[in-house]
């Protein structure tokens, strides 16, 4: 029977809809891609305090906030509002409109298993940071605390924490007598005074050893005082908070640990374990991983060694009485368990037998001696070339497609894919059987026919013979330490295909055609990967010049790195679309930034149109929005240089010029070298869309076949052949189009026109 989804109501307090007007919407995002839970969002606006209260839909509603302490006094009456609204929930969760001051990445880390832990732990998940030393306020003392900017909470919970807005009025913590930030009699500890200064204010230079500052420090003075205690109370009143949580030992994690937790594979024995409090608020950062559970543990049995051409099992005492026996693994869970692994060598485009080579030679040993009855099955049609050790190799056995029949998939416990995506035919991949967990390199896990299955990842023979051993004791793949959700791997395209080139240079017609292809999926120019890109470079910047205070410096990463992990995401999203299918782009203006498209999507090839340059300044002047000729010439030849430019460098093999004019006069020509660039099979269809359909964007309505070849730059005057000529004519004669500047005086192309 299915559970009901989890009740979530979050309670987000808003200051600066300006400011901050993306947090709402990324945290609204968020919370409806998690599993099994059914979000309320109340959203407290500080600026409108009162009982105004506006349903904006079933799920969201705002209401009027209360600012006398901040984010704490609009928790509060968010609260009150729930109660007196009859709505309960299974988790709480507080926010800010602030949350992303220090950027998005956190809400990565939120998800269904943040949800187990305090709905199944009963426990706060939050930001966990520390001054890196003990402080104290009143009698309580702490050394972390958990951000108010976003903290999951249990309702069992909420009267340990209630009312959130503290009286701070017996800490005595400003005397307008002193003149000091702070009262001579305040009751919080000195070592914190000074970090709450460094913190808030530009007083104290860098200030704390949090290797960040507040986003919003200013400088304090009589004008700003008011504000600093306002600033000091709110944060006192987060800590105060955490140290509620830390005296009554109310369990608190940190996302981070939880996402360490289910990325090492350990996170449901941490559940069943009911925690642990070594991973509570900071000491998760050093915390050992839980040892997994011994659930289905092998025992070791002794039994006489057996070869495929020995005796029968009720022949071996008979056969040798004094054969040494062999330590053989069996399953408490399953005595009667397979020991047979698949490997599909018929699965392969390219490389079968490399693949084949790698297991039996480097692998399959590993397992045998751990394991001297496992057996792996070689799958492979006639025509795949095995390698010839086969024939003596112990514990395989080949399978051909004429005695298939006699091949059991049912006894398989796994199927192992040797090798990378690159060999890999991903039509082939979708036939596997679907019940066995796969094991296989980081590339193949990441293809969209992996989606649903157990995955094991396997990048070296070691960790491969350990993945199949633990399989054949009966081990479950989820309790594994190698083991990968399916719901975390992306579905990516390892070769997309960009067709690019300069403006009015047939790329519109050249991916429309492309997508005629089976194999292929196209959709809208994107032009979002450049402003995206000028960001990316910003932050990355950023983070360099701030030197070992930011992540980015911190851990060394390169500009290329992080480009490649940011396409990761892109990827997929077009992956997503593209329903498996490999995805081709089309946006001219990427041409421009070829360099950094690759650090993007490594694997990607480049499809460049090129045309004569006087035919696309013609097009230029004419379409939706016109330009003129001599920056149309500029263009023309500043983005045709750049495609000669990358061509010519480590990366050119990844790009190949398609010519427009053969394109349109020997259509089929043209597509089949493209096609074999590509790797794809040829497809009549592509040649039939550009030979048969009506241009697409065309500055010229109506031109269809070699009529779109018609040169209307050969009617220019002298005067503007020339200035081509000053502004793109070395870029025409290196394309080819012209072998030197006679064309400006050659009287034949006028008569022509």
């Amino acid at each position: 029977m299915t559970e009901p989804p989890r009740r979530l109501a979050l309670l987000m307090t808003q200051y600066d809809r300006e400011k901050y007007r993306s947090a709402l919407g990324a945290v609204m995002r968020t919370f409806h891609g998690l599993p099994a839970v059914d979000p309320t969002f109340i959203v407290i606006d500080n600026k409108r305090e009162g009982d105004w209260v506006h349903q904006v839909s079933g799920n969201l509603v705002h209401i009027g906030g209360e600012n006398r302490a901040f984010e704490f006094s609009a928790f509060d009456k968010g609260l009150a509002y729930l109660r007196q609204a009859g709505q309960p929930a299974d988790v709480f969760v507080f926010a800010t409109d602030a949350l992303l001051a220090y950027g998005s990445d956190f809400l990565d880390l939120i998800d269904g298993n943040v949800i187990d832990v305090v709905t199944g732990l009963n426990a706060c998940v939050g930001w966990m940071d520390s001054f890196g030393q003990e402080c104290e306020i009143g009698n309580c003392t702490y050394g972390a605390w958990i951000r108010t900017s976003l903290v999951f909470v249990p309702p069992a919970l909420l009267p340990s924490l209630e009312p959130f807005a503290a009286n701070l009025d017996d800490l005595r913590l400003f005397d307008d007598a002193t003149g000091t930030p702070f009262g001579n009699q305040a009751r919080i500890s000195s070592n914190l005074q000074q970090l709450l200064l460094g913190w808030l204010t530009t007083n104290q230079g860098s200030g704390t050893q949090l290797g960040e500052t507040w986003h919003s420090r200013f400088a304090l003075n009589p004008e700003t005082t008011a504000f600093f205690r306002a600033k000091v109370s709110a944060i006192l009143r987060e800590h105060l908070l955490s140290g509620k949580l830390q005296s009554a030992g109310i369990p608190c994690y940190d996302f981070r640990a939880v996402r360490r937790l289910a990325e090492s594979g350990v996170f449901d024995d941490f559940m069943r374990d009911g925690g642990s409090e070594s991973w509570q608020w900071l000491a998760w950062a050093k915390a050992k991983l839980p040892v997994p559970h011994a659930r289905d543990r092998p025992t070791i049995e002794l039994m006489p060694d057996r070869s495929a051409n020995q005796a029968r099992p009720d022949q071996d005492a008979a056969a040798d009485p004094k054969a040494e026996p062999a330590a053989v693994v069996t399953s408490e869970s399953d005595s009667h368990r397979p020991a047979t692994l698949l490997l599909q060598a018929n699965l392969y485009r390219h490389r079968a037998r490399d693949a084949v080579s790698f297991f039996v030679a480097q692998v399959l040993p590993l397992i045998l001696q751990r394991d001297s009855t496992a057996q792996c099955v070689i799958l492979a049609d006639e025509a795949v070339e095995l390698p010839l050790e086969l024939d003596s190799t112990v514990g395989a056995s080949v399978h051909r497609a004429s005695d298939i029949a006699s091949l059991a998939i049912s006894d398989c416990v796994a199927l192992v894919i040797p090798g990378s995506m690159d060999d890999v035919d991903p039509t082939r991949l979708r036939t596997t059987p679907v019940e066995l967990p796969i094991i296989a390199n980081s590339t193949v896990l990441a293809s969209e026919w992996t989606t649903g299955r157990d995955l094991l990842a396997a990048d070296s023979a070691t960790e491969f013979a350990e993945a199949c051993c633990s399989i054949l004791q009966g081990q479950r793949p989820s309790d594994l330490p190698y083991h990968r959700r399916p719901s975390r791997i992306l579905s990516v395209c390892d070769r997309p295909i960009f067709v690019l080139g300069a403006p009015r240079s047939g790329t519109s017609m050249m991916q429309f055609a492309l997508r005629q292809h089976p194999n292929l999926w196209g959709g809208q120019e994107s032009d979002f990967l450049i402003p995206l890109l000028r960001s990316l470079r910003d932050v990355w910047e950023f983070g360099r010049r701030r030197g070992r205070l930011h992540w980015i410096s911190g851990q060394s990463v390169g500009w290329r790195e992080f480009l490649r992990h940011v396409g990761v995401g892109i990827n997929s999203l077009y992956t997503n679309r593209a329903a498996g299918k490999r995805w081709v782009e089309q946006t001219p203006q990427y041409t421009l930034h070829l360099d950094d498209m690759t650090f993007l999507f490594p694997g990607a090839q480049f499809l460049v149109m090129v045309r004569d340059g006087r035919q696309v300044v013609e097009s230029l002047m004419r379409f939706v929005n016109p330009v003129g000729f001599e920056e149309a010439c500029r263009l023309w030849a500043t983005f045709n240089a750049a495609a000669m430019e990358f061509a010519r460098g480590p990366s050119g093999n990844s790009l190949h010029f398609v010519s427009y004019e053969r394109a349109v006069a020997d259509t089929k020509t043209e597509l089949v070298s493209l096609f074999e660039f590509i790797g794809e099979p040829f497809a009549q269809a592509s040649v039939d869309h550009i030979v048969q359909k009506a241009p697409i964007n065309s500055s010229f309505k109506g031109e269809t076949g070699t009529a779109k070849l018609t040169a209307r730059w050969r009617s220019w005057p002298t005067e503007r052949r020339e200035r081509f000529h000053e502004l793109a004519g070395a870029v025409l004669i290196e394309l080819g189009y012209e072998r030197d500047q006679s064309w400006i005086h050659d009287d034949a192309h006028r008569d022509a026109a």
